[in-house]
């Protein structure tokens, strides 16, 4: 999207993109609405939008990579993937609660620095991360629920998220990769 774009970005009636769908530094955007989006073969990027504070792409469920990042106006995630190679959810200050149904994530599941409002972090149908889960520098989140997590195919990294004080992953029964989980922030 151009920088010079401003407002509600909607894109009617596609349903799917064979390639990239990239929004960034296009500080005057205050929401992206895909009503019909179904699939992106290709990035999904939402990066460095100061201002945005809607997100609603209701049909979206395959996505290669999708990364929401520097979006410090967006409380709510409107989008529901269920499979992903990679997700990548980073510096969103105001994001609240994070819940996604995804059912794979193929290489890796990251979730960091996203300050004090998101309290829970939840995947309740996710069974798979074929690469590392990364969840760090949350600093008010307090419950980490994947109740359907079986297997982490690489390493499991949980630190700098303070508050923290309840674990749920009953089905996890492979981790490959090592794990660290502690509370204190990284220096």
């Amino acid at each position: 999207m151009a920088t010079a774009a401003t407002g509600i970005i909607n894109i009617p009636k596609i349903e799917s993109i064979k390639g990239n769908l990239i929004v960034g530094n296009a500080p005057s955007i205050t929401g992206l609405r895909a009503d019909f989006l179904s699939r992106i073969d290709g990035q999904f990027m939402i990066t460095n939008l100061s201002i945005l504070s809607m997100l609603t792409f209701p049909k979206l469920s395959r996505v290669t990579d999708l990364v929401l990042d520097e979006l410090p106006n967006l409380s709510q995630l409107g989008i529901d993937i269920q499979n992903a190679a990679n997700i990548f959810i980073g510096q969103n200050g105001i994001l609240q609660n994070i819940t996604l149904y995804t059912q794979t994530v193929q290489q890796n599941l990251t979730i960091v620095s996203n300050g004090n409002s998101v309290q829970r972090i939840s995947l309740p149908d996710l069974t798979a991360i074929g690469g590392s889960l990364n969840i760090a520098c949350n600093t008010g989140l307090s419950t980490l629920s994947f109740p359907s997590l079986s297997n982490i195919g690489g390493v499991m990294d949980i630190q700098g998220n303070i508050p923290l004080h309840k674990l749920e992953w009953p089905a996890l029964h492979e981790l490959v990769g090592g794990a660290m989980v502690k509370e204190d922030i990284p220096t």
